[in-house]
């Protein structure tokens, strides 16, 4: 697997693309479920995995058209990307 902030990055890319065209989240939402089973599926990162749950709970409510979850499930992956982030 790649750097998990790699990764984490790509989601953060995705929802800001999903939030700027709402008309037509497909194919970010598809990118992003397989994303986000990609890093579960790491057990070196089972540390995350509640964090992973959740994220992923916002971004199936958001699909289903509440926005505010895509909101929240942004905000949780620049978290999740702090937590990878090393102090210089």
């Amino acid at each position: 697997m790649n750097n998990p902030t790699s990764k984490i990055e790509e989601i953060e890319t995705l929802l800001l693309t999903w939030k700027n065209n709402i008309d037509s989240p497909e194919q970010a939402y598809t990118q992003i479920k397989d994303l986000i089973l990609e890093l579960m599926s790491n057990r070196a990162l089972e540390h995350i995995s509640d964090n992973l749950i959740d994220l992923n709970w916002h971004v199936n409510r958001a699909f289903e058209g509440q926005t505010r979850h895509l909101l929240i499930a942004i905000d949780k992956t620049r978290t999740l990307k702090g937590m990878f982030l090393v102090p210089a």
